[in-house]
């Protein structure tokens, strides 16, 4: 798994210093090929995924829908499990 348990929370497993090497790739030509439900989810004080990310993203996907998760960053799943987990159930019903 890549986080472990610290005081306080979670944190990566993984060098930070990994990510200076990463260079973003613009996916937003290749999303309105995906025609399958889709559920985009972002963390309210996300620095990963802007405002203008989101809203590319789900005017990019025909079949998307977008929630933005109140008091989480970007490791919603960890920040807020509850929150993650209702949305993720109710679209998982939607379907």
């Amino acid at each position: 798994l890549g986080y472990r348990e610290c005081e306080g929370g979670w944190i990566q497993r993984f060098d930070q210093r990994f990510l200076a090497d990463v260079r973003p790739w613009d996916m937003r030509p290749w999303l309105p090929g995906i025609r399958v439900p889709a559920l985009v989810l972002r963390g309210a004080n996300s620095t990963v995924m802007s405002p203008q990310g989101f809203d590319d993203m789900l005017s990019g996907l025909p079949s998307a829908r977008g929630v933005l998760v109140p008091g989480a960053s970007h490791q919603l799943h960890l920040e807020r499990p509850g929150a993650v987990a209702a949305e993720l159930s109710q679209f998982v019903k939607s379907l």
